[in-house]
């Protein structure tokens, strides 16, 4: 399936290969293999299937999207082993924020685990808080505003007239 960024498809089977379907973010049109631990997938009613690259991403789609119903949404369980970390159900899933894990697109990691168990052992060692997918979803807006305002704030003083 290609799909560029932007550019959602149909799938029946999202989750199989889905680097490979989906290979960049359909937001920032970052590499989703090369940054397969933070990845997520949004499944739409409609069958269609659109790929990032982050759970931030993930929250910036699901805004622009915001009128279609979900069929599921899934992250990247970062405790498998696995070379590309297999999807599980964002809604069942436990996230550790602001641990010593790296994040992608954030100054703030947001790591999913498939279980809190996992998430707990990650915590003991990494630091950070257990959260859930919506915790995580209004800390990425909550970071995102505040990106936003920075760099307004930034052009705002570059363009002001001088004294």
């Amino acid at each position: 399936i290609d799909n560029p960024p932007n550019h959602p498809v149909l799938d029946a089977s999202p989750l199989e290969h889905d680097t490979a379907k989906y290979p960049k973010c359909a937001v920032c049109s970052m590499d989703r293999l090369k940054f397969n631990h933070p990845r997520h997938l949004l499944h739409y009613a409609d069958g269609v299937v659109q790929g990032t690259c982050s759970p931030r991403c993930a929250s910036e789609l699901m805004v622009q999207e915001r009128r279609r119903k979900f069929i599921g949404i899934y992250g990247a369980d970062f405790s498998s082993s696995a070379e590309i970390k297999p999807l599980v159900n964002v809604l069942n899933a436990t996230y550790l924020v602001g641990s010593k894990l790296p994040g992608t697109m954030t100054r703030v990691s947001k790591v999913t685990f498939a279980t809190r168990e996992s998430a707990e052992q990650a915590k003991e060692l990494q630091g950070g808080e257990l959260a859930t997918f919506a915790d995580v979803v209004s800390a990425s807006f909550d970071e995102l505003s505040r990106a936003i305002v920075e760099k307004q704030l930034t052009l705002s003083s570059e363009s002001a007239p001088k004294a």
